[in-house]
This record gives C-alpha cells, structure tokens and sequence, in this order.
C-alpha cells in the first residue's frame, strides 16, 4: 500500500471527507493540518504544493491536487465507491449534485466565515435557501434503503454531504430544518462506529 500525507489547514473543509474514507477503512496516512498564520510560508513549497492551493494528497510523496479528485481517490481505495460499474456510477452521480448544492452555495458560505464581505442575512435568504429548496429533496431522494448513497452502506459521498449538512445547519437552522432526511443522515454518519474514535479526537474548527 502507497504511504498518504494529506496537507491542508487546520480545518474540515474540503478535506474531511477524505480524512474519513481513509479512517472508516483503517488506512493508515499522515493529517498534515496547516495553521493558516503558517500559510504564506507553506505554500511556498511547490515540491509539495505545486499549484498553490490545498488540499494535497502526497501518494509516496508524490502530490495529487485538487479536492474532488483526492476525495474521489480516497473512496475507490477504501472501497467506499460502490461494487459494480453501475453502482459506482449512481454514486459517482450523487457526488455531483451534492457537489451542484455546495457550488450554488458557496457566496453564502464564504461571507458567514468571513472569506469575502457582504450581507449575510440576505445572501442566506436570496441565495442559500433557494438553493436548498431547488437541490435538497433531489438530493435526499437518492438515498438508499440503507440509509446511505450506496445501496450496501456508507460511501464518500455520505462523508461530503453530512459535512456540508452539519455545517449549514449551525449557521441556518430554520432552512435546514425543512429537510429532516438531511439532518438524520448526517447523524447517521456520525453514528459510525468506525468513525468514533476519529470523531472523538479530531481537533474542532469552525469549518
């Protein structure tokens, strides 16, 4: 088996998902976190950090960039993305519109961290909850009789979208509310018991 280093801030982020496929499947790998004071340094190593931006994932040292990818990487080897060709697609397929609802939300998501300014409380009402009337009961009509994406449990998919489920519902309880499939799925993933000891241990962020 590769050696993984994984590299990104000290942060869920876009990196959870991937910290969860390799721990829900007892791979081994290093969680590199990155304070973001050390940042304008660290990404200077562009042996490591080639393309300026995280998360990395270092493959025997040999960097693979771009979140989606890693978290895509990360579920096929720990067998967290279906058993058939077909299954694999219909999850595949699952990523990709949780993936649409995460993109389409993002300026709410950027002003509530404080990564760009504007008005929260109107983005939340003109774009975030659009968003989640549009994309979240499709969403949630994708789970399984498992009570997963996958028809025979947990994927990456279930670790991204409980996620950005948690995250939302801190910051806007009242649109989040309306989707109860969302809000149990997200317990049910933490209700893992391969993901206890991970989650009981993680360092807590804002994001």
């Amino acid at each position: 088996m590769p050696s993984y280093e994984l590299l990104y801030f000290n942060a869920y982020g876009r990196a959870e998902p991937i910290r969860q496929c390799f721990t829900y499947a007892g791979i081994p790998f290093k969680d590199n976190r990155i304070e973001f004071n050390d940042w304008p340094t660290t990404k200077g190593d562009t042996k490591r950090i080639p393309y300026g931006q995280v998360p990395i994932l270092l493959i025997d040292g040999k960097p693979l960039a771009e979140s989606h990818t890693i978290t895509r990487y990360a579920g096929r080897v720990s067998k967290l993305d279906g058993n058939t060709p077909e299954e694999t697609a219909f999850i595949d397929q699952a990523y990709e519109i949780t993936r649409t609802f995460y993109d389409s939300a993002f300026p709410y998501f950027k002003v509530v961290l404080g990564f760009s300014e504007g008005d929260k409380e109107q983005l939340k009402k003109e774009v975030f909850a659009p968003a989640a009337e549009k994309q979240l009961k499709n969403i949630e009509n994708l789970l399984q009789p498992s009570g997963f994406f996958g028809p025979s449990g947990p994927t990456y998919v279930d670790f991204f979208y409980a996620q950005i489920t948690e995250f939302y519902n801190q910051h806007a309880p009242e649109v989040l509310g309306k989707y109860p499939a969302s809000l149990e799925h997200a317990k049910r993933v933490h209700r893992l018991s391969q993901l206890q000891e991970y989650f009981k241990n993680r360092p807590s962020a804002n994001f």
